[in-house]
């Protein structure tokens, strides 16, 4: 905070003020020497937790070449050969288990979609009913009217589409322009996930699922009715129906519209099914034409049917009413997959097959249906010069680490973070000695040892590690690779209790001892943290008690000076008045 303060007699500048904000920055200087103490403190902190998680994350790296190098299926490498992968593709892991398979694809696993049409653009009305529209999948239901969705009867394809995709659920909704001219206009709705679990069901629209005929069967249309609000109509093959005052509902239309034969009369239907505005409302005009309709179907469909056997009608089942109909395809209906593996029968949700044999996965490709294959596991190629070097870049990645850390003035123009404490990481050298005594496995019920070196790996005098080439020649000519597949440990005594993958564990796993020094460290930092605040807090106010203070002090030598000018002016007047 600068405070300054001049004064002025009779037009001269006052050179009686003081520097107040100089004075003050440097007694602050002083003042502030414990914080910035512990500031440096902070920063060297920091630098030693940073550099244990350096070498943290060293040590599992290690750890992790280690495992994989105690683990007998890293060694146990296998290849497969597929004899038509126009059915599967198939691929398997270190471990699987050999053998050859006969695989026949009897379906493959799907998932649903649909596809309504009839819109003539991306803002048509969908056509939901005044109960909502209900989509589920999974055991999972959502009603738009119960959800407080915000869609109505006047609703758009693209307002339903942007409600489904926001569930967040396994399916998904677009809408797709059909044609070049923009005037034909598709909303799809399909499953994400294959299987019959996970099958995609939707009710609350008016649709229409016309089935054409050909030279051997009858046309028939399946339609799924949506409430009506009131005054509004619904004019399918001939008959038109007003819903009553009080709107009718979907199963009301479907029993107004259900077991009519071809050529009935409006008015004598009404009366034949007792039609009436409690029972959603009537038929007000028309003739059932060329069409005759089956009973409901679930509680909102009902089938319409040609009244022309063997025949394609000129003009399919439409609707002329004030109700939005949309054209439904089953583009896709969710199933499982099925194979014959080795002549028993299996079915999966996906087509992505892991669980039969172990290793081996089979994913089914689409044009797999009713086709056969042949399967055959067999061992792979030698990777333990691969596995080894991987153990030797990582041992060496912490070795070189451990020795930055642990530089000290003697031995490097640059000391590490460590280099007056290097016993902190004392666990890391452990880990030299531990690696150095060799591993154990077990022949013939006998725990032998052998040394590093007979695998192809030596300890150099500088702590690191390095392959020898001749070694391993020597090891994989003496059966090396079967001696690893089988298993072995980084210890003396045939056992992962006391070994190497243990060990570590204890230094660096959730409660291990490096774990504790590093909460340590934190804690400590934490610690110095607090320190800083409340000594901020202290010179902040050391600060505006000094400013307060020689602010004051440069007030009144400004008040001293310009009384001592008023005395002086008034003594040169008296002077002059006598002269």
């Amino acid at each position: 905070m600068a405070v300054s303060s001049t004064g002025s007699s009779t037009g001269s500048t006052n050179t009686n003020s003081i520097d107040v904000a100089g004075i003050v920055s440097q007694l602050m200087t002083y003042e502030n020497k414990p914080l910035d103490a512990i500031k440096t403190k902070i920063s060297n902190q920091g630098t030693i937790i940073s550099d244990l998680g350096v070498i943290k994350s060293k040590m599992a790296a290690f750890q992790d070449a280690v495992q994989a190098f105690e683990d007998a299926n890293t060694f146990q490498t296998a290849t497969v050969t597929n004899s038509d992968s126009s059915v599967l593709t198939a691929s398997v892991a270190n471990g699987a288990t050999k053998g050859g398979h006969s695989v026949t694809v009897n379906s493959v696993a799907t998932q649903s979609f649909f596809s309504l049409s009839g819109y003539t653009s991306s803002t048509s009305v969908a056509g939901i009913g005044s109960d909502g529209f209900t989509i589920s999948v999974g055991g999972n239901s959502y009603n738009s009217a119960t959800l407080n969705s915000g869609l109505s009867s006047s609703s758009s394809i693209s307002s339903l589409a942007a409600w489904i995709n926001s569930l967040g659920e396994n399916f998904q909704a677009t809408v797709v322009q059909m044609d070049s001219a923009g005037t034909s206009w598709s909303l799809k709705i399909q499953g994400t996930e294959t299987g019959a679990d996970n099958a995609v069901t939707y009710s609350g629209l008016n649709t229409i699922t016309t089935t054409k005929g050909t030279a051997s069967s009858t046309e028939t249309a399946k339609v799924e009715f949506a409430s009506l609000a009131s005054g509004k109509t619904v004019t399918l093959a001939g008959l038109t129906f007003t819903a009553g005052s009080s709107g009718a509902t979907a199963a009301q239309l479907a029993a107004a519209f259900a077991s009519i034969a071809n050529g009935a009369l409006y008015s004598d239907i009404n009366t034949s099914n007792s039609l009436s505005v409690s029972a959603g409302g009537v038929f007000t005009a028309g003739t059932m034409t060329d069409w005759s309709t089956n009973s409901v179907v679930g509680s909102n469909s009902v089938v319409f049917t040609s009244s022309q056997a063997n025949t394609v009608l000129t003009t399919h089942l439409q609707n002329s009413g004030t109700a939005v109909f949309s054209s439904q395809t089953v583009i896709g209906t969710a199933a499982d997959s099925s194979i014959t593996f080795d002549g028993e029968l299996y079915s999966r949700q996906s087509n992505s097959i892991s669980d039969i044999v172990e290793g081996l996965t089979l994913e089914l490709l689409p044009s797999a249906t009713n086709t056969t294959t042949s399967i055959s596991i067999a061992a792979g190629e030698i990777n333990a010069k691969t596995q080894i070097n991987t153990l030797i870049t990582a041992y060496n990645d912490l070795m070189s680490t451990y020795k930055t850390m642990t530089a000290n003035s003697y031995n490097s123009k640059t000391p590490g973070s460590f280099a007056n404490s290097p016993t902190t990481l004392s666990f890391v050298a452990e880990i030299k000695n531990r690696l150095a005594k060799g591993i154990s496995y077990e022949s013939a019920g006998t725990i032998k040892v052998i040394s590093l070196s007979s695998l192809g790996v030596d300890l150099e005098l500088d702590g690191t590690a390095s392959f020898n080439q001749a070694n391993y020649d020597e090891a994989v000519s003496n059966g090396l690779q079967e001696m690893l597949s089988n298993g072995i440990y980084f210890s003396t005594s045939g056992s992962s209790t006391d070994g190497l993958d243990t060990y570590i564990n204890s230094q660096s796993g959730g409660s291990g001892a490096l774990t504790s020094i590093i909460s340590y460290e934190q804690e400590t930092i934490w610690s110095l943290q607090s320190q800083q605040d409340e000594m901020q807090i202290r010179l902040d106010s050391k600060q505006a008690q000094l400013i307060n203070q020689y602010s004051a002090l440069n007030t009144l030598l400004y008040n001293l000076s310009s009384t001592s000018s008023a005395l002086t002016s008034a003594l040169d007047a008296l002077n002059n008045q006598n002269n």
